[in-house]
C-alpha cells in the first residue's frame, strides 16, 4: 500500500524517514555502508550451564567472551579504550549467596589484539573475583570504541600494532573458512566446559550430519 501513495505525500506524513523507505522499495538504495553506525559498546556474555565456583573455568569463560568481542571489534575496523568485565551469581536462586561484582578499566593504547583484550580481561577478573561463591553468568563488555581509520598511533606505545594486526586478520580469515575457534589462544581452553550453554533441545542438522537425517520405520 506505501508504494502505491505518491512521493510526496509520504514525505508529508512519514518525513525524511518514510520518504527513504518508500525510494528503498522502488529499488532507489538509500542507505549505503558509509551510514552504517558502528558499535559504540561491543558485549558478550553468557549464563553457564552449570554453577562455576573456581576462578579458572571462570577465568577461561572470559577469555571466550573477551575473544569473541575481539573479533567483533575487528570486523568493523574499530579499536576499544576500555572493558567492563562482570561474573554474577544466579539472583533467582535465594537459597545462596548473592554477589554481582564488575571492574571497568581504561587501556593505555587503544587496541583490537585479542591477545591485549584477553589479558586485560583476566586481570580485571582477578579483582573480583572471590571464592564461596557460584558464578551462573560473566561476560565482557569493550568501551569507547573508536574508528581505526581515525586513530593516529601514539609514539610511545611499546607494541607493534601492524604486526599484531597481521596476526589478527589471518586468525580471522583462518577461522571464518574453518570455524569459530579453529584457532584459539591456550587460555580459552579445549573441549567442552561446564560454563558451556547447555543444549539439551538443540536442534539437529540433518542437512549437514548424516546421522542426524530422521528415520521413519513403517
Amino acid at each position: 500500500d506505501l508504494t502505491q501513495k505518491s512521493r510526496s505525500w509520504v514525505r508529508s506524513k512519514m518525513t525524511v524517514v518514510g520518504e527513504r523507505t518508500w525510494l528503498e522499495l522502488h529499488g532507489e538504495p538509500c542507505i549505503t555502508s558509509d551510514s552504517v553506525v558502528e558499535k559504540q559498546q561491543i558485549c558478550t556474555s553468557r549464563s553457564f550451564g552449570e554453577m562455576v565456583t573456581d576462578f579458572d573455568s571462570l577465568r577461561e569463560s572470559i577469555a571466550n567472551f573477551a575473544s569473541a568481542c575481539a573479533a567483533k571489534l575487528r570486523k568493523q575496523n574499530s579499536l576499544t579504550q576500555g572493558m567492563i568485565v562482570f561474573a554474577y551469581t544466579n539472583r533467582h536462586r535465594e537459597d545462596l549467596q548473592q554477589y554481582f561484582p564488575s571492574k571497568a578499566m581504561q587501556f593505555s593504547f587503544p587496541t583490537a589484539d585479542t591477545m591485549e583484550i584477553i589479558k586485560h580481561a583476566s586481570c580485571a577478573l582477578k579483582e573480583i573475583y572471590r571464592e564461596g561463591y557460584e558464578y551462573k553468568k560473566a561476560g565482557v563488555i569493550l568501551t569507547h570504541i573508536i574508528s581505526e581509520t581515525n586513530y593516529m598511533h601514539d609514539l610511545f606505545d611499546p607494541r607493534d600494532r601492524e604486526k599484531q594486526k597481521r596476526i589478527s586478520q589471518m586468525i580471522d580469515s583462518i577461522n571464518q573458512k574453518n570455524g569459530t575457534n579453529c584457532i584459539k589462544l591456550a587460555a580459552q581452553g579445549v573441549g567442552k566446559a561446564d560454563w558451556n550453554l547447555r543444549r539439551d533441545f538443540l536442534s539437529k542438522c540433518p542437512s549437514t550430519k548424516i546421522g542426524d537425517i530422521i528415520e521413519i520405520r513403517g
